[in-house]
Protein backbone atom coordinates (compact mmCIF):
# COMPACT_ATOMS: atom_id res chain seq x y z
CA UNK A 1 0.00 0.00 0.00
CA UNK A 2 1.57 3.55 -1.10
CA UNK A 3 2.27 5.85 1.82
CA UNK A 4 1.62 9.87 1.00
CA UNK A 5 2.80 12.84 2.85
CA UNK A 6 -0.25 15.37 2.05
CA UNK A 7 0.56 18.85 2.22
CA UNK A 8 -1.89 21.77 1.71
CA UNK A 9 -3.21 24.55 2.18
CA UNK A 10 -6.89 26.62 2.20
CA UNK A 11 -6.86 30.09 1.39
CA UNK A 12 -9.19 32.64 0.82
CA UNK A 13 -9.46 31.87 -3.05
CA UNK A 14 -8.30 28.63 -3.55
CA UNK A 15 -7.07 25.64 -2.15
CA UNK A 16 -3.19 24.13 -2.75
CA UNK A 17 -2.48 20.43 -2.64
CA UNK A 18 0.82 18.13 -3.21
CA UNK A 19 1.19 14.76 -2.46
CA UNK A 20 4.18 12.77 -2.25
CA UNK A 21 5.12 8.97 -2.00
CA UNK A 22 6.70 9.00 1.14
CA UNK A 23 8.11 5.30 0.71
CA UNK A 24 10.90 6.96 -1.75
CA UNK A 25 13.67 9.00 -0.40
CA UNK A 26 13.73 11.29 -0.83
CA UNK A 27 10.15 11.41 -1.59
CA UNK A 28 8.48 11.66 -4.81
CA UNK A 29 5.78 14.13 -5.66
CA UNK A 30 3.23 12.45 -7.36
CA UNK A 31 0.77 15.40 -8.01
CA UNK A 32 0.25 19.12 -7.13
CA UNK A 33 -3.09 20.47 -7.65
CA UNK A 34 -4.79 23.78 -7.48
CA UNK A 35 -8.95 24.74 -7.16
CA UNK A 36 -10.43 27.99 -6.91
CA UNK A 37 -13.18 28.46 -4.36
CA UNK A 38 -15.21 30.81 -3.21
CA UNK A 39 -16.81 31.59 0.32
CA UNK A 40 -20.07 29.46 -0.62
CA UNK A 41 -17.59 26.37 -2.09
CA UNK A 42 -17.66 23.35 -0.34
CA UNK A 43 -14.35 22.26 0.69
CA UNK A 44 -14.81 18.87 1.85
CA UNK A 45 -16.27 17.96 -1.22
CA UNK A 46 -13.43 19.47 -3.35
CA UNK A 47 -10.68 18.77 -0.71
CA UNK A 48 -12.22 14.85 -1.34
CA UNK A 49 -11.75 15.31 -5.21
CA UNK A 50 -8.28 16.84 -5.21
CA UNK A 51 -6.54 13.77 -3.05
CA UNK A 52 -8.75 11.56 -5.94
CA UNK A 53 -9.55 8.70 -2.98
CA UNK A 54 -10.31 8.64 0.36
CA UNK A 55 -8.16 9.34 3.25
CA UNK A 56 -6.32 6.21 4.44
CA UNK A 57 -4.95 5.02 7.78
CA UNK A 58 -1.44 5.16 6.12
CA UNK A 59 -1.41 8.93 4.85
CA UNK A 60 -0.17 11.77 6.48
CA UNK A 61 -1.59 15.36 6.27
CA UNK A 62 0.07 18.55 7.11
CA UNK A 63 -1.27 21.83 6.74
CA UNK A 64 -0.17 25.40 8.52
CA UNK A 65 -2.08 28.32 10.06
CA UNK A 66 -0.96 32.13 8.49
CA UNK A 67 0.73 34.11 10.51
CA UNK A 68 -2.11 36.22 11.79
CA UNK A 69 -3.03 37.23 14.90
CA UNK A 70 -0.10 35.38 16.23
CA UNK A 71 2.05 35.63 18.99
CA UNK A 72 5.97 34.45 18.04
CA UNK A 73 9.04 34.88 20.53
CA UNK A 74 12.37 33.62 20.93
CA UNK A 75 12.19 32.39 25.11
CA UNK A 76 15.55 31.03 26.52
CA UNK A 77 15.67 28.89 29.77
CA UNK A 78 18.45 27.17 31.36
CA UNK A 79 17.12 23.22 30.55
CA UNK A 80 15.82 21.84 27.24
CA UNK A 81 13.48 19.21 28.13
CA UNK A 82 10.31 19.38 26.12
CA UNK A 83 8.20 19.11 28.98
CA UNK A 84 9.69 21.59 31.09
CA UNK A 85 9.59 24.14 28.27
CA UNK A 86 5.78 23.24 27.53
CA UNK A 87 5.48 23.99 31.30
CA UNK A 88 7.19 27.12 31.35
CA UNK A 89 6.60 28.95 28.13
CA UNK A 90 2.78 30.30 29.31
CA UNK A 91 4.53 32.13 32.02
CA UNK A 92 7.24 33.35 29.76
CA UNK A 93 4.94 34.68 27.24
CA UNK A 94 2.17 36.19 29.35
CA UNK A 95 4.82 38.16 31.03
CA UNK A 96 6.06 38.90 27.31
CA UNK A 97 2.82 40.26 25.39
CA UNK A 98 0.40 43.04 25.35
CA UNK A 99 -2.75 40.98 26.00
CA UNK A 100 -4.05 38.32 27.56
CA UNK A 101 -3.50 34.88 26.16
CA UNK A 102 -5.45 32.35 28.06
CA UNK A 103 -7.69 31.36 25.42
CA UNK A 104 -4.79 30.80 22.91
CA UNK A 105 -2.71 27.27 22.40
CA UNK A 106 1.18 27.34 22.61
CA UNK A 107 3.43 25.59 21.05
CA UNK A 108 7.09 25.39 20.63
CA UNK A 109 10.21 23.95 18.48
CA UNK A 110 12.79 22.07 19.83
CA UNK A 111 15.45 23.45 22.32
CA UNK A 112 18.95 25.00 20.83
CA UNK A 113 21.45 25.11 22.69
CA UNK A 114 22.96 28.45 23.34
CA UNK A 115 26.36 29.84 25.00
CA UNK A 116 24.45 29.98 28.49
CA UNK A 117 21.30 27.58 28.38
CA UNK A 118 18.87 26.59 25.49
CA UNK A 119 17.38 28.90 23.48
CA UNK A 120 13.37 28.12 21.58
CA UNK A 121 11.13 29.76 19.20
CA UNK A 122 7.18 29.92 20.97
CA UNK A 123 4.13 30.82 19.47
CA UNK A 124 0.94 31.95 20.75
CA UNK A 125 -2.26 31.37 18.29
CA UNK A 126 -5.93 31.58 19.15
CA UNK A 127 -8.02 28.85 19.80
CA UNK A 128 -10.39 30.31 17.82
CA UNK A 129 -8.36 30.33 14.90
CA UNK A 130 -7.49 26.15 15.21
CA UNK A 131 -11.00 25.53 15.78
CA UNK A 132 -12.30 27.44 12.77
CA UNK A 133 -9.51 25.61 10.60
CA UNK A 134 -9.43 22.29 11.93
CA UNK A 135 -13.51 22.06 11.42
CA UNK A 136 -14.21 21.41 7.97
CA UNK A 137 -11.04 18.73 8.38
CA UNK A 138 -12.36 16.88 11.46
CA UNK A 139 -16.01 17.23 9.48
CA UNK A 140 -14.62 15.30 6.84
CA UNK A 141 -12.53 12.84 8.95
CA UNK A 142 -9.32 14.15 7.42
CA UNK A 143 -6.81 12.37 9.89
CA UNK A 144 -4.64 15.70 10.01
CA UNK A 145 -1.93 14.85 12.34
CA UNK A 146 0.04 18.42 12.00
CA UNK A 147 -1.00 21.97 12.20
CA UNK A 148 1.77 23.98 11.83
CA UNK A 149 2.32 27.76 11.72
CA UNK A 150 4.31 29.44 8.65
CA UNK A 151 6.72 29.89 7.97
CA UNK A 152 7.76 27.97 10.55
CA UNK A 153 6.91 24.52 8.98
CA UNK A 154 7.84 25.25 5.93
CA UNK A 155 11.37 26.16 7.53
CA UNK A 156 11.28 22.66 8.73
CA UNK A 157 10.27 21.03 5.44
CA UNK A 158 12.97 22.42 3.17
CA UNK A 159 16.20 21.56 5.72
CA UNK A 160 15.77 18.23 4.32
CA UNK A 161 18.05 19.83 1.26
CA UNK A 162 19.37 23.44 2.52
CA UNK A 163 20.91 23.55 5.98
CA UNK A 164 21.93 26.92 5.71
CA UNK A 165 19.74 29.57 3.83
CA UNK A 166 16.99 32.10 4.61
CA UNK A 167 13.45 31.63 3.69
CA UNK A 168 11.72 33.68 2.05
CA UNK A 169 7.81 32.65 1.40
CA UNK A 170 5.93 35.45 -0.82
CA UNK A 171 2.74 34.34 -1.01
CA UNK A 172 -0.82 34.78 -0.66
CA UNK A 173 -1.02 38.24 1.38
CA UNK A 174 2.34 38.22 3.47
CA UNK A 175 5.65 38.22 3.11
CA UNK A 176 7.71 35.87 5.75
CA UNK A 177 11.03 35.32 6.32
CA UNK A 178 12.63 32.78 8.48
CA UNK A 179 16.64 32.21 8.92
CA UNK A 180 17.87 28.94 9.02
CA UNK A 181 21.43 28.09 10.33
CA UNK A 182 22.72 24.40 10.50
CA UNK A 183 19.38 23.12 10.28
CA UNK A 184 18.06 25.07 13.40
CA UNK A 185 15.39 28.25 12.84
CA UNK A 186 18.04 31.35 14.44
CA UNK A 187 15.86 34.65 12.82
CA UNK A 188 12.50 35.01 11.66
CA UNK A 189 10.16 37.89 10.67
CA UNK A 190 6.93 38.86 9.25
CA UNK A 191 7.30 41.33 7.41
CA UNK A 192 3.64 41.97 6.62
CA UNK A 193 1.16 42.86 3.76
CA UNK A 194 2.77 42.26 -0.01
CA UNK A 195 3.45 45.09 -2.62
CA UNK A 196 2.50 44.60 -6.04
CA UNK A 197 4.97 45.83 -8.49
CA UNK A 198 7.56 42.81 -8.84
CA UNK A 199 10.62 45.57 -8.74
CA UNK A 200 9.41 47.02 -5.56
CA UNK A 201 8.88 43.63 -3.81
CA UNK A 202 12.25 42.72 -4.90
CA UNK A 203 13.91 45.50 -3.25
CA UNK A 204 11.68 44.97 -0.07
CA UNK A 205 13.12 41.55 0.05
CA UNK A 206 16.65 43.05 0.11
CA UNK A 207 16.30 45.25 2.67
CA UNK A 208 14.07 43.14 4.94
CA UNK A 209 16.84 40.35 4.77
CA UNK A 210 19.60 42.65 5.71
CA UNK A 211 17.97 43.83 8.12
CA UNK A 212 16.59 40.40 9.83
CA UNK A 213 20.49 39.50 9.62
CA UNK A 214 21.93 42.73 11.44
CA UNK A 215 19.20 42.49 13.92
CA UNK A 216 20.35 38.82 14.73
CA UNK A 217 23.62 39.40 13.85
CA UNK A 218 23.77 36.74 11.19
CA UNK A 219 25.89 36.15 8.44
CA UNK A 220 24.33 36.70 4.94
CA UNK A 221 22.88 33.74 3.41
CA UNK A 222 21.74 32.57 0.07
CA UNK A 223 17.87 32.96 -0.80
CA UNK A 224 15.26 30.58 -1.01
CA UNK A 225 11.91 31.74 -2.71
CA UNK A 226 8.68 30.10 -2.70
CA UNK A 227 5.42 31.16 -2.66
CA UNK A 228 2.52 32.89 -5.46
CA UNK A 229 4.67 35.70 -5.85
CA UNK A 230 7.78 34.36 -7.25
CA UNK A 231 8.32 34.92 -10.68
CA UNK A 232 11.54 35.35 -12.87
CA UNK A 233 11.60 38.98 -12.94
CA UNK A 234 11.97 38.78 -9.07
CA UNK A 235 14.85 36.10 -9.43
CA UNK A 236 16.44 38.14 -11.93
CA UNK A 237 16.11 41.37 -9.99
CA UNK A 238 17.56 39.81 -7.03
CA UNK A 239 19.84 38.31 -8.41
CA UNK A 240 21.27 41.66 -10.00
CA UNK A 241 21.13 42.89 -6.36
CA UNK A 242 24.06 40.13 -5.57
CA UNK A 243 22.11 37.24 -3.62
CA UNK A 244 22.72 34.04 -4.21
CA UNK A 245 19.47 31.99 -4.74
CA UNK A 246 18.73 28.19 -4.01
CA UNK A 247 16.16 25.63 -5.77
CA UNK A 248 14.47 22.83 -4.07
CA UNK A 249 14.71 19.46 -5.77
CA UNK A 250 11.48 19.33 -6.27
CA UNK A 251 9.89 17.94 -9.58
CA UNK A 252 7.05 16.32 -11.82
CA UNK A 253 7.04 15.15 -14.85
CA UNK A 254 10.63 16.06 -15.91
CA UNK A 255 9.71 19.79 -14.76
CA UNK A 256 10.52 21.80 -11.67
CA UNK A 257 7.62 22.05 -9.38
CA UNK A 258 6.23 26.20 -9.92
CA UNK A 259 6.98 28.36 -7.01
CA UNK A 260 2.83 28.70 -6.13
CA UNK A 261 3.16 24.73 -4.99
CA UNK A 262 6.37 25.14 -3.31
CA UNK A 263 5.12 25.93 0.10
CA UNK A 264 2.36 22.90 0.45
CA UNK A 265 5.49 20.75 -1.00
CA UNK A 266 7.80 22.11 2.17
CA UNK A 267 4.63 20.78 4.15
CA UNK A 268 4.42 17.51 3.27
CA UNK A 269 7.78 17.07 4.43
CA UNK A 270 7.37 19.05 7.82
CA UNK A 271 7.99 16.65 10.96
CA UNK A 272 5.73 16.98 14.09
CA UNK A 273 8.62 16.30 16.39
CA UNK A 274 10.66 18.74 14.89
CA UNK A 275 8.35 21.73 14.17
CA UNK A 276 5.60 23.29 15.87
CA UNK A 277 1.88 21.56 16.19
CA UNK A 278 -0.72 23.34 16.96
CA UNK A 279 -2.90 20.04 16.80
CA UNK A 280 -2.19 19.72 21.29
CA UNK A 281 -4.76 20.16 24.30
CA UNK A 282 -8.56 19.84 23.21
CA UNK A 283 -7.19 20.24 19.58
CA UNK A 284 -5.25 16.62 19.86
CA UNK A 285 -5.88 14.44 16.94
CA UNK A 286 -9.15 12.07 18.23
CA UNK A 287 -11.76 9.71 16.27
CA UNK A 288 -9.26 8.52 14.04
CA UNK A 289 -10.12 4.70 15.16
CA UNK A 290 -13.56 4.88 13.67
CA UNK A 291 -12.02 5.52 10.23
CA UNK A 292 -9.58 2.95 10.14
CA UNK A 293 -11.65 0.66 12.61
CA UNK A 294 -12.12 -1.83 9.20
CA UNK A 295 -8.57 -2.29 9.45
CA UNK A 296 -8.01 -3.23 12.74
CA UNK A 297 -10.16 -5.40 12.87
CA UNK A 298 -8.64 -7.37 9.75
CA UNK A 299 -5.25 -6.82 11.90
CA UNK A 300 -6.62 -8.17 15.07
CA UNK A 301 -7.79 -11.60 13.43
CA UNK A 302 -4.52 -11.57 12.10
CA UNK A 303 -2.35 -11.26 15.39
CA UNK A 304 -4.80 -13.68 16.96
CA UNK A 305 -3.98 -15.95 14.44
CA UNK A 306 0.01 -15.21 14.15
CA UNK A 307 -0.12 -15.54 18.12
CA UNK A 308 -1.81 -19.01 18.43
CA UNK A 309 0.49 -20.09 15.72
CA UNK A 310 3.55 -18.82 17.63
CA UNK A 311 2.52 -20.10 21.32
CA UNK A 312 2.09 -23.81 19.35
CA UNK A 313 4.97 -23.46 17.87
CA UNK A 314 7.13 -22.22 20.92
CA UNK A 315 5.10 -25.11 23.04
CA UNK A 316 6.74 -27.65 20.58
CA UNK A 317 10.04 -26.38 20.57
CA UNK A 318 9.91 -26.35 24.45
CA UNK A 319 9.22 -29.84 24.22
CA UNK A 320 11.75 -30.99 22.29
CA UNK A 321 14.76 -28.53 24.16
CA UNK A 322 13.59 -30.70 27.32
CA UNK A 323 14.18 -33.91 26.04
CA UNK A 324 17.00 -33.10 24.18
CA UNK A 325 18.38 -31.46 27.71
CA UNK A 326 17.18 -34.40 29.85
CA UNK A 327 19.48 -36.94 27.03
CA UNK A 328 22.31 -34.15 27.51
CA UNK A 329 22.20 -34.50 31.30
CA UNK A 330 22.32 -38.11 31.28
CA UNK A 331 25.14 -37.76 28.90
CA UNK A 332 27.13 -35.74 30.97
CA UNK A 333 26.75 -37.42 34.52
CA UNK A 334 27.79 -40.49 32.89
CA UNK A 335 31.15 -38.62 31.47
CA UNK A 336 31.27 -37.01 34.94
CA UNK A 337 31.77 -40.35 36.70
CA UNK A 338 33.96 -41.83 34.03
CA UNK A 339 36.56 -38.64 34.53
CA UNK A 340 35.86 -38.43 37.86
CA UNK A 341 35.47 -41.70 39.48
CA UNK A 342 36.26 -40.30 43.30
CA UNK A 343 33.73 -37.87 43.39
CA UNK A 344 30.58 -39.02 45.22
CA UNK A 345 28.65 -36.02 45.33
CA UNK A 346 26.90 -34.19 41.88
CA UNK A 347 26.02 -30.64 41.58
CA UNK A 348 26.93 -28.47 38.80
CA UNK A 349 28.55 -30.92 36.06
CA UNK A 350 30.29 -27.51 34.42
CA UNK A 351 31.55 -25.90 37.65
CA UNK A 352 32.87 -29.38 38.85
CA UNK A 353 34.77 -30.48 35.84
CA UNK A 354 36.46 -26.78 35.53
CA UNK A 355 37.56 -26.76 39.50
CA UNK A 356 38.99 -29.91 38.63
CA UNK A 357 40.64 -28.65 35.67
CA UNK A 358 42.03 -25.53 37.18
CA UNK A 359 43.49 -28.19 39.84
CA UNK A 360 45.43 -30.01 37.55
CA UNK A 361 46.44 -26.49 35.64
CA UNK A 362 48.11 -25.41 39.00
CA UNK A 363 49.91 -28.60 39.15
CA UNK A 364 50.97 -28.43 35.64
CA UNK A 365 52.54 -25.51 36.14
CA UNK A 366 54.28 -26.36 39.36
CA UNK A 367 55.68 -29.57 37.84
CA UNK A 368 56.65 -27.53 34.55
CA UNK A 369 54.50 -29.47 32.50
CA UNK A 370 53.19 -29.00 28.99
CA UNK A 371 53.81 -25.39 27.99
CA UNK A 372 54.49 -23.57 31.31
CA UNK A 373 57.67 -23.46 33.09
CA UNK A 374 57.68 -24.83 36.56
CA UNK A 375 59.42 -23.16 39.60
CA UNK A 376 62.14 -25.46 39.81
CA UNK A 377 62.94 -24.63 36.31
CA UNK A 378 63.02 -21.02 36.75
CA UNK A 379 64.92 -21.38 39.80
CA UNK A 380 67.82 -23.52 38.03
CA UNK A 381 67.91 -20.87 34.86
CA UNK A 382 68.56 -17.94 37.77
CA UNK A 383 71.18 -19.72 39.24
CA UNK A 384 72.79 -21.01 36.34
CA UNK A 385 72.71 -17.39 34.77
CA UNK A 386 73.72 -16.00 37.84
CA UNK A 387 77.69 -13.97 37.25
CA UNK A 388 79.81 -16.37 39.79
CA UNK A 389 82.32 -13.04 40.78
CA UNK A 390 79.18 -11.37 42.19
CA UNK A 391 77.67 -11.76 45.41
CA UNK A 392 74.16 -11.96 45.31
CA UNK A 393 71.59 -12.73 48.40
CA UNK A 394 67.81 -13.98 46.90
CA UNK A 395 65.72 -13.05 49.38
CA UNK A 396 62.53 -13.53 48.10
CA UNK A 397 61.77 -15.67 44.94
CA UNK A 398 57.88 -15.07 44.30
CA UNK A 399 56.48 -17.57 41.65
CA UNK A 400 53.29 -16.83 39.56
CA UNK A 401 51.79 -19.10 36.31
CA UNK A 402 53.13 -16.19 34.11
CA UNK A 403 55.72 -14.44 35.67
CA UNK A 404 58.19 -14.17 38.55
CA UNK A 405 59.50 -11.96 41.07
CA UNK A 406 63.06 -11.96 42.85
CA UNK A 407 63.97 -9.94 45.45
CA UNK A 408 67.67 -9.73 46.88
CA UNK A 409 70.77 -8.36 48.20
CA UNK A 410 74.10 -7.33 46.19
CA UNK A 411 77.06 -5.25 46.45
CA UNK A 412 76.81 -2.72 43.77
CA UNK A 413 74.40 -1.29 41.23
CA UNK A 414 76.91 -2.50 38.55
CA UNK A 415 75.88 -6.24 39.89
CA UNK A 416 72.12 -5.55 39.35
CA UNK A 417 72.88 -4.85 35.70
CA UNK A 418 74.80 -7.41 35.47
CA UNK A 419 72.54 -10.26 36.94
CA UNK A 420 69.86 -8.74 34.38
CA UNK A 421 71.48 -8.84 31.58
CA UNK A 422 72.57 -12.68 32.32
CA UNK A 423 68.84 -13.11 32.66
CA UNK A 424 68.03 -11.91 29.49
CA UNK A 425 70.18 -14.37 27.59
CA UNK A 426 67.55 -17.22 28.37
CA UNK A 427 64.41 -17.85 25.99
CA UNK A 428 62.71 -18.83 29.13
CA UNK A 429 62.19 -15.01 30.44
CA UNK A 430 60.95 -13.17 27.46
CA UNK A 431 60.90 -9.53 29.58
CA UNK A 432 63.71 -8.83 32.39
CA UNK A 433 62.99 -5.28 34.08
CA UNK A 434 64.96 -3.89 37.00
CA UNK A 435 61.72 -2.62 39.09
CA UNK A 436 63.42 -1.07 42.13
CA UNK A 437 67.41 -0.76 43.10
CA UNK A 438 68.41 0.96 46.09
CA UNK A 439 71.36 1.78 48.51
CA UNK A 440 70.33 0.02 51.51
CA UNK A 441 71.21 2.11 55.14
CA UNK A 442 74.64 0.57 55.96
CA UNK A 443 75.47 2.09 52.44
CA UNK A 444 77.57 -1.05 51.29
CA UNK A 445 74.68 -2.69 50.45
CA UNK A 446 71.87 -2.53 47.14
CA UNK A 447 68.43 -4.13 47.71
CA UNK A 448 66.71 -4.74 44.26
CA UNK A 449 63.85 -6.08 42.91
CA UNK A 450 63.89 -8.00 39.27
CA UNK A 451 60.63 -8.92 37.50
CA UNK A 452 60.74 -11.42 34.82
CA UNK A 453 58.04 -12.67 32.54
CA UNK A 454 57.74 -16.58 31.78
CA UNK A 455 57.97 -17.51 28.06
CA UNK A 456 54.70 -19.19 27.05
CA UNK A 457 56.92 -22.27 25.50
CA UNK A 458 58.44 -22.55 29.42
CA UNK A 459 62.18 -22.46 27.49
CA UNK A 460 64.84 -24.83 27.84
CA UNK A 461 64.41 -27.39 30.41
Amino acid sequence: MTQRNVGFEILPHCMRIAIFDAKKTPGQVTAVMQRDITPESDIEKILLEMLEQPPRFTDHFTTALTWRKCFVRTLHFPFKEKSKIDAAARIELESRVPTDISTYIIASLQAMKEEQGFSTISVAVPEADIAAALAPLDHLRLPVQMLGLSPFAEADGVTHFHQNVLLVKAHATNLLMCSINAGNIRGYKNCGPLTTPVLDLAQRIHLEAELLWRSGKLEVQPLLLIGEHVTDVLSTALEQMGHELLQLPWSLNGSPVAPEFLPVCALAHAREDKSINLRRGRFALKGGWSSIKKHLYTGGVLLTLSLILAVTTAVVTYRHKQQQAETYRKQMNQIFHQTLPHVGVVVDIPRQLKAELDQLEKRARLLGIGNSASALTALREVSRLTPEDIQVDIKRFKYEADKLELTGVTTDFDSVNRLGAQLRQTPLFTEVRISDAKMGLEGNKVDFRLQLTLSATGGQQ
